[in-house]
């Protein structure tokens, strides 16, 4: 878990606050075909970015 400049604890993974933490929900589902998502620079860091969230349900992908 890390902290932002507010000071809430996050997971490292998801970036939700720890007690809204997903990691433990998310599905891993293969795929045959390799997927690469691109987002925008400032979507990055942002605990709401769903491309974080989609590559870490999909096993060949990445972002």
């Amino acid at each position: 878990m890390s902290r932002r400049d507010k000071g809430h604890l996050r997971c490292d993974t998801c970036m939700m606050h720890s007690q809204h933490c997903v990691c433990a929900l998310v599905p891993r589902l293969e795929t045959r075909t390799r997927l690469v998502l691109v987002i925008h620079r400032a979507e990055a860091r942002k605990p709401t970015n769903t491309g974080r969230l989609a590559a870490a349900c999909l096993v060949n992908s990445e972002v």
